[in-house]
């Protein structure tokens, strides 16, 4: 911590099951994680996003993985650096911090994570989807 110039006595670290990760998730200020965004990456989504969020807890993150980005932009659950440059991380600082005061933050990154990440909603998502992609194939049957 102090190498990283970070206050020790603000760092916890505990061994904790799976059932006790959300109380401790909850603990945090906002969760914060880069990934390369690599081709790959394109169409793929961190599980750790839907988790912060789930639990209330805004995030900071990159741009160009998957649509996270356009999630938490549209949602106003946290802050999204465009690039993994010095100059772009120093940008974001500003709006790291007014996020960090913002007293409805936490509801609207729950509110994002039932939104976009419940399962019954996916569910009827797919349903809805797989059933108009089956009306339109008979459709064009005749």
């Amino acid at each position: 911590a102090a190498l990283a110039g970070l206050d020790a006595g603000r760092l916890v670290l505990v061994r904790a099951t799976f059932e006790e990760m959300p109380s401790f998730v909850r603990l945090m200020a906002c969760g914060l994680f880069f990934i390369r965004p690599t081709f790959s990456k394109k169409g793929s989504a961190a599980t750790k996003l839907g988790e912060f969020l789930a639990c209330g807890v805004p995030v900071v993150i990159n741009a160009g993985v998957g649509d996270s980005d356009r999630i938490v932009r549209r949602g106003r659950a946290g802050v999204v650096v465009p690039d993994t440059t010095q100059k772009s991380f120093e940008e974001s600082m500003e709006a790291v911090q007014a996020m960090l005061t913002d007293s409805d933050v936490r509801h609207r990154c729950r509110r994002t994570a039932q939104d976009i990440f419940d399962l019954d909603q996916g569910v009827q998502s797919y349903k809805t989807l797989y059933n108009q992609l089956l009306r339109e194939t008979h459709a064009n049957e005749f």
